[in-house]
């Protein structure tokens, strides 16, 4: 199964190049086949790892979002948000997207670009994403008794990727996990908790050491 949604990649990387370069078609055959021979997306397309689905999900929405933009269709717009929602219940660092996505654009309009969704198509476009991610949004509600859009573990990755702005392994782009931290969670409390206080620990090392983010 991850191998067919793997090899889903290079055509959707195609595709999306053609919409990009619609009178160079040979940019968009090298994009397919680079995606094709990239060593990380073939070591990772034949293992279930959300990773995969993760770099699918990207292209399709990428090339969902030109399509709503140049046709003005509220139909791709609602099928952008899809897969936006998808791409959140994929992994959890994609519930930001939608609105980094606006963000971006705001900032381009200023600039006269014209590739851009319209009101109609953005309110139906957060419609879809909440639409998608409700049935999780729900049963972490029923099961945490917190609104939690994501899943639990979000906060254990933004610790070991920004507890610790001083390691040499994040200044070099990997995880550290702080054996200063290890006592998070080991006294039986909730996974909601527990992604809560990873969460702040994170951000106040964040706040601390701001100029080592970069």
């Amino acid at each position: 199964y991850m191998v067919a949604v793997s090899a889903l990649g290079s055509p959707l990387v195609y595709l999306l190049a053609r919409q990009i370069y619609p009178k160079l078609p040979l940019v968009a055959i090298l994009a397919g086949v680079g995606w094709a021979v990239y060593p990380p997306a073939i070591w990772y397309g034949s293992n279930i790892l959300t990773e995969t689905m993760g770099a699918v999900l990207v292209a399709a929405s990428v090339a969902s979002y030109f399509w709503s933009a140049r046709s003005g269709n509220l139909w791709a717009a609602g099928l952008t948000g899809a897969i936006w929602g998808l791409a959140a219940l994929n992994r959890s660092s994609f519930v930001l997207l939608p609105f980094f996505i606006l963000g971006v654009q705001l900032l381009l309009r200023r600039a006269g670009a014209e590739m851009r969704l319209d009101r109609r198509q953005w309110l139906l476009a957060f419609v879809a994403v909440a639409l998608v991610l409700s049935p999780w949004v729900v049963r972490n509600y029923l099961v945490h008794g917190v609104f939690m859009p994501g899943e639990s573990r979000a906060g254990y990755v933004l610790y070991i990727s920004n507890g610790t702005l001083n390691d040499p392994n994040i200044q070099a782009g990997k995880y550290f996990k702080n054996p200063d931290a290890s006592w998070v969670g080991a006294q039986g409390a909730a996974e909601a908790e527990t992604d809560a206080t990873l969460r702040r620990l994170a951000i106040d090392e964040i706040k601390k050491n701001w100029r080592l983010l970069p």
